[in-house]
C-alpha cells in the first residue's frame, strides 16, 4: 500500500471525529513516521506495511479519545487532575532508543543528563499539556488539557434587541507556548525527531544517534553536538546555527532562514535555501559540498580541501574560500551577468568545484 492510499483509508476511518484537528495530528503522526523509516532505508510499501493494520489503529485511536473523554485529565505521566506546573518522567536508555517529539507549540531544549539516564520534563498548564507515549520508542505531542473551561458569555440588551458576546480566554491563548526539555545520556546515544510549529530548538552538548528537525516559524541552534548518523533541519522561515558540530551528514534547508555553520564535521554537506543566506566558517568536510541558494548570498570557508563542491545561486553572491593551493582544484565558474574574480592557477587538480549564478558575483581564493 502506497502512503498516500493509507492515510487516505485512515482519514476515513476517523471522519466521524467531532474534532478535526485531532484527526490532522494522527495523520500528521503517520506521515512522518512513515517519512522517517522511507528516509532510514525502507522502500514506501514496506514503511506503510510498519505502520500496522489500519483497521486495528483506527480502533486504537478511538479507543484512546473514549478514554481521553471518560478521564479527561489523565494522560502519561501527568497527575490525575493535569494540575498546572512541571512533569518530569525516566527512560532507561537500554531500553528507549527513539524519541519522536511532534505537535509542539513552544520551545525545546535538548541537554546532557547527569546520570546516565533519559528524562522529559514538561509542562501542564490549564489548556495544554504534553503527553508521553511509547516505550522502545517515545512519542512526545502536546494535547488539549481537559481542564479547559467553558468560554464565558455575556448576555447584552442594546436598544431592545438582545445580542450574546462570546468573551476571549486570553489565558488560553497565551498558555499555548509549552516549553518541553529533554535530557539525553552520551553513552547510549538515540534518534531524536522534532517537529514543531512554533518555538525554537535548542540541541547543546550531547551524542545522538540521528537528528531531524521540522522547524515553522522557530530557530534550530547546535552546539558541541556529535551525531553518529545523519542530521537533518528543516525551518520555514527559522534560522539554523551550528557550532562545534560533528555528524555523519548535514542536511539543511530553509525558506527564508539564514545558515550559519562554525566549525562543523561532516562526510557530506546539503545546504538548500530560498532566500536565507549561507554562512560556513572553518569547516571540514571529507566528501562533498552541495549549497544552493535563489537569492540568498553564500560565505565559505573550508578547513581542508574537498574533493567535490557544487555550488548554484540565481541572484546571491558566491564567496569561496578553499584551503591549499590552486594546483589542488580544478574550478569551473560560470555566471550570466555577475562578475568573477578567481586567482589565476593551473586549475587541473583532483578536488572538482563547480560555481553557478545568473546574476550573482563569484569570488574564489585559495588560503595555502
Amino acid at each position: 500500500m502506497k502512503k498516500t492510499e493509507f492515510l487516505d483509508k485512515l482519514c476515513q476511518g476517523l471522519r466521524f471525529q467531532t474534532d478535526p484537528d485531532e484527526i490532522r495530528k494522527v495523520v500528521a503522526f503517520y506521515d512522518q513516521a512513515i517519512e522517517d523509516r522511507i528516509e532510514d532505508g525502507m522502500g514506501e510499501e514496506e514503511a506503510v506495511a510498519a505502520m500496522g493494520d489500519i483497521y486495528d489503529i483506527v480502533r486504537e485511536v478511538r479507543g484512546t479519545w473514549n478514554q481521553a473523554e471518560e478521564c479527561p485529565s489523565g494522560g502519561a505521566g501527568a497527575s490525575d487532575e493535569a494540575e498546572p506546573g512541571r512533569v518530569s518522567l525516566t527512560y532507561d536508555p537500554a531500553v528507549t532508543g527513539k524519541i519522536d517529539v511532534y505537535d509542539t507549540s513552544g520551545d525545546v531544549t535538548v541537554e546532557p543528563s547527569s546520570d546516565g539516564l533519559i528524562h522529559v520534563e514538561y509542562q501542564v498548564d490549564r489548556a495544554w499539556r504534553y503527553e508521553v507515549t511509547g516505550d522502545s520508542a517515545l512519542t512526545v505531542r502536546r494535547v488539549r488539557n481537559g481542564e479547559v473551561r467553558e468560554p464565558e458569555r455575556l448576555n447584552l440588551n442594546l436598544f431592545g434587541h438582545r445580542l450574546v458576546l462570546t468573551k476571549p480566554d486570553l489565558g488560553g491563548l497565551l498558555s499555548d507556548q509549552l516549553e518541553l526539555r529533554l535530557l539525553l545520556p552520551s553513552a547510549a546515544p538515540v534518534a531524536l525527531s522534532v517537529n514543531t510549529a512554533s518555538g525554537d530548538v535548542d540541541v547543546e552538548a550531547v551524542r545522538l544517534a540521528s537528528l531531524t528537525l521540522r522547524l515553522t516559524n522557530g530557530d534550530a541552534n547546535l552546539e558541541a553536538l556529535s551525531v553518529d548518523g545523519k542530521l537533518s533541519a528543516a525551518t520555514t522561515n527559522g534560522d539554523v546555527e551550528m557550532t562545534h558540530v560533528k555528524a555523519a551528514e548535514i542536511a539543511v534547508t530553509t525558506v527564508s532562514g539564514d545558515v550559519s555553520a562554525e566549525l562543523i564535521r561532516a562526510n557530506a554537506v546539503t545546504v538548500r535555501t530560498t532566500s536565507g543566506d549561507v554562512e560556513m566558517e572553518e569547516a571540514d568536510t571529507v566528501e562533498r559540498v552541495n549549497v544552493a541558494t535563489v537569492s540568498g548570498d553564500m560565505d565559505l570557508q573550508l578547513n581542508i580541501p574537498c574533493p567535490a563542491m557544487d555550488l548554484e545561486s540565481v541572484s546571491g553572491d558566491v564567496c569561496l574560500e578553499l584551503a591549499g593551493s590552486e594546483a589542488l582544484y580544478t574550478v569551473n565558474v560560470r555566471t550570466t551577468s555577475g562578475d568573477v574574480d578567481v586567482e589565476e592557477g593551473a586549475f587541473t587538480g583532483p578536488h572538482q568545484v563547480k560555481i553557478k549564478t545568473i546574476s550573482g558575483d563569484i569570488d574564489v581564493s585559495f588560503e595555502g
